[in-house]
């Protein structure tokens, strides 16, 4: 965790001094293990943590690392707190469970206790957005975030990165976490879909250069670059069913502000006619990309060696109809 005490804690998010730092450390680290971990891997957490324990202060921490901790340490407060919340209502010992109510003071109501967690959820995720952002802006000064199997998948993918990704479909909006969702379905997709259109031999080539040092020709990066749109369009139509409809953590959303607020109870899913015509769209869009790129190939065999001479290439043959001027019907194809 990257809090020395309650005093250090009350920077970041506003918690009165009876409130006991034991309590706190129990859900720093469970942020620690389910977040960071996740997203910054075990060994550049470990590094973190081990110059963060050194020094007197989150400030003194060493450069580079100053700027990596200032950044956890404003993603994981409100998450904390997010995680305490509902714990934070009761109060537990051998006499059972309580809620805590004095003649001062009583537990907030549900739809306060809800509001406070959803906006705790969206400062942290947001604070997340920032610590990630930062990282691949300055990967350079990173090396053992960069030489990380949480940082190296990325580059193995057709499509590395959510910049790369919202090119092609807005609405990702570079969000690296909502990235990180959608990395499963992408290599489905590029399995699946991509694999088929390149054939095992090239697709493996691909692969293996993406993933070594080798410098990817113009020809190469011709392809890739037509196949990252198939990939992203398809991610998303198959994201649909598989995340719930979730392009963040609550899913497709729309807002209803009839009340002239958004709250976590206001917001739905969007409705089903909405989320088929996205997949519908998002369908067709990759399906003809992916025709795009094998009209190109075959179109390009001599250049793409590899994919002609894959035992499972079959030449594309184009059926001809012999039109006579004495025949009832045409056949235009």
């Amino acid at each position: 965790m990257f809090f020395k005490d309650t005093a250090d804690f009350k920077k970041y998010f506003s918690v009165n001094y009876s409130f006991e730092f034991p309590e706190l450390t129990v859900w720093l680290n469970h942020v620690d293990r389910t977040v960071l971990k996740k997203y910054l891997g075990s060994a550049f957490l470990a590094q973190l943590q081990a110059a963060f324990d050194a020094a007197a202060t989150a400030a003194a921490v060493a450069a580079p690392l100053t700027q990596v901790v200032e950044l956890i340490r404003v993603c994981t407060a409100p998450l904390t707190i997010a995680e305490w919340v509902p714990s934070g209502q009761v109060q537990m010992d051998n006499s059972g469970i309580r809620i805590a109510s004095s003649e001062h003071f009583k537990t907030a109501f549900q739809w306060q206790v809800r509001d406070l967690e959803a906006s705790l959820r969206q400062n942290g995720t947001s604070g997340l957005e920032d610590l990630l952002s930062y990282l691949h802006d300055n990967i350079a000064s990173y090396a053992t975030y960069s030489g990380s199997d949480e940082y190296k998948e990325n580059k193995y993918l057709f499509v590395p990165s959510a910049k790369e990704f919202t090119k092609h479909f807005s609405p990702m909006n570079n969000s690296h976490v909502n990235f990180y969702k959608m990395k499963s379905i992408i290599r489905k997709i590029e399995d699946f879909d991509i694999k088929a259109i390149l054939l095992p031999n090239y697709f493996n080539d691909l692969k293996t250069k993406l993933q070594s040092t080798t410098a990817l020709l113009p020809v190469d990066k011709t392809i890739i670059d037509m196949i990252k749109p198939a990939v992203i369009n398809l991610t998303i139509a198959r994201a649909i069913d598989e995340m719930a409809a979730s392009i963040d953590k609550n899913g497709f959303l729309v807002f209803d502000n009839t009340a002239g607020r958004e709250t976590t109870e206001m917001k739905k899913q969007a409705g089903g006619d909405a989320l088929v015509r996205l997949k519908h769209s998002c369908t067709v869009d990759g399906t003809q990309y992916l025709d795009n790129l094998k009209k190109y190939l075959e179109a390009n065999t001599l250049l793409y060696t590899m994919y002609a001479a894959d035992p499972l290439y079959t030449p594309f043959v184009s059926n001809n109809f012999d039109n006579q001027e004495t025949n009832n019907f045409f056949y235009g194809g």
